[in-house]
């Protein structure tokens, strides 16, 4: 979305610099970060340096991991660092406030925006460069790369979407542990899909977080996906677009 006057621009970079201070300061949002991405990257990489101390031979269980990695990852952006702090905002009144004033609401929302998708660009390069440190040739990492952007944005996507009209802070709390447990239960993330009866299976496949997994192991593992590559990007894209399109249009002023 385009702006049509200097102020507007200007309006949308100072709730820019807002929202990224915000978050920086908020405690909850940086602890489930450092946890969901930082700790759990940590702990695969130091189990997969003992298992090569003890094996002599490597155990690529990081390797095998990374879609974990990346799913908690993004989903804590997502949820903890966008849906929680939005529907804060509307919880203490903030929004209210904000209704009596020139602000726009795109430009409150699309500030919003650019801290989170920093945080999620700094996780997908360690992902590549952990996947790429693991065995993934130089020239698979630009796909891969791509798989993170689109998936990235797709599940930050759903954060804005479920924040674009919840009010109990209470109810986000609860769903940004809850939600993200779901993904990893569902996706393949946390475990194959084939422990699931086949029904169970081809209901899993058609959610856009499986869709991300997939293409993602595929490319780390080799395996074959679903649909083909650019078919599972154009989709996990569509699903981005449709939902910050959704949730910019559901944003109201209270």
């Amino acid at each position: 979305m385009t702006f049509p006057t200097p102020m507007r621009n200007a309006e949308l970079r100072e709730f820019a610099r807002t929202h990224a201070r915000e978050l920086i300061r908020d405690k909850r949002a940086t602890v489930a970060i450092l946890l969901s991405f930082a700790f759990i990257l940590a702990l695969l990489w130091g189990i997969d340096l003992l298992i090569a101390g003890a094996t002599k031979r490597p155990a690529h269980l990081l390797q095998a991991s990374l879609s974990l990695v990346s799913t908690t990852g993004f989903m804590a952006v997502a949820m903890v660092a966008t849906t929680v702090p939005l529907v804060k905002y509307r919880r203490v009144g903030t929004l209210r406030h904000l209704s009596t004033t020139p602000a726009h609401r795109a430009a409150f929302l699309l500030g919003h925006i650019p801290i989170r998708v920093a945080i999620v660009g700094a996780e997908s390069i360690v992902i590549l460069a952990a996947a790429i440190g693991g065995g993934l040739p130089v020239e698979d990492a630009i796909p891969l790369a791509v798989t993170l952007s689109v998936g990235g944005a797709m599940l930050l996507s759903f954060g804005y979407l479920l924040a674009s009209r919840m009010t109990n802070m209470d109810l986000a709390l609860q769903l940004a542990y809850i939600v993200p447990l779901i993904v990893l239960l569902t996706s393949g993330a946390l475990f194959s899909l084939d422990i699931y009866p086949e029904p169970v299976q081809k209901l899993l496949q058609a959610l856009p977080s499986t869709w991300f997994v997939d293409t993602f192991n595929s490319q780390i593992h080799g395996s074959t996906p679903m649909l083909p590559l650019g078919a599972m990007w154009a989709s996990m894209a569509l699903i981005a677009i449709g939902s910050a399109c959704v949730s910019l249009r559901l944003y109201r002023w209270p």
